[in-house]
């Protein structure tokens, strides 16, 4: 447990950037009672406002919306991905969850999802909200299938607004030393180290796919480029990856 910095650290979790590991690393320096139990928006809407303001680590799958329920003094982080990356890994990450469960606790969104090959994941119009500006989504409160109600120049600047709001942004292609850079910004200087969690590399990854699909994966998701490009040149800290293609929208 580390008791250098005394605010509030607000995590959102991204599905499937690293987020199971980012938790795990972050729990490590709080105790116990200091860490909110919530880890989904319906799990934190019930604690009562005059006991969340106790809790120094809130940390799940929360939209920034739900920031306004923290102390102004909250720093927000998150960690962003690839998004070709990012699709590829849940696509096989729904595949995992539908083996795992029992048929009759199957999502319908998981079953049709399951039943497709990674191809058909990428370029089907049921599964749109599912594979298109997640990132970008989680971080403006807005449904993905909702987006379209902005304009392109609102969008962008939403997403520049929001980043400029957040304390911190790390990347999951180079997790330890955008960890490190977290901990030197905290103060935390004790234990960095990441232990990877909910991973599975038997997937392909994104330079195995045919171009096709590369393209329709990166036309879904042109305001989650440009999320994670503008954040790498915002929190150049956190950057020693190779630099990603610009595909700005």
């Amino acid at each position: 447990m580390d008791q250098s910095t005394q605010d509030c650290l607000f995590f959102i979790h991204i599905p499937k950037t690293a987020g199971t590991s980012v938790i795990d690393f972050l729990d490590r320096h709080y105790s116990a009672d200091e860490i909110a139990p919530a880890m989904l928006p319906e799990q934190l809407v019930l604690i009562p406002q005059g006991e969340i303001e106790k809790y120094r680590l809130l940390r799940g799958h929360f939209g920034y919306k739900y920031r306004m329920l923290l102390p102004k003094n909250t720093k927000t982080i998150t960690i962003l991905r690839d998004p070709i990356e990012r699709i590829i890994s849940y696509y096989y990450y729904l595949r995992r969850e539908s083996a795992r469960l029992p048929r009759n606790r199957v999502p319908e969104h998981v079953r049709v999802a399951t039943s497709l090959s990674l191809e058909e994941f990428a370029s089907s119009k049921e599964l749109y909200f599912l594979t298109s500006n997640c990132q970008v989504s989680t971080l403006i409160s807005t449904p993905r299938q909702n987006i379209d109600v902005y304009s392109h120049s609102q969008i962008v600047d939403l997403i520049t607004t929001r980043l400029s709001e957040l304390f911190f942004v790390g990347f999951t292609e180079i997790l330890e030393s955008s960890v490190e850079t977290l901990c030197t910004l905290l103060g935390w200087c004790n234990d960095v180290s990441v232990q990877h969690l909910n991973t599975n590399q038997d997937h392909p990854s994104a330079k195995d796919l045919p171009s096709q699909v590369r393209q329709t994966i990166q036309d879904r998701n042109i305001y989650d480029y440009y999320l994670y490009n503008l954040a790498k040149s915002m929190f150049p800290t956190s950057v020693k990856a190779e630099a990603t293609p610009d595909r700005n929208p």
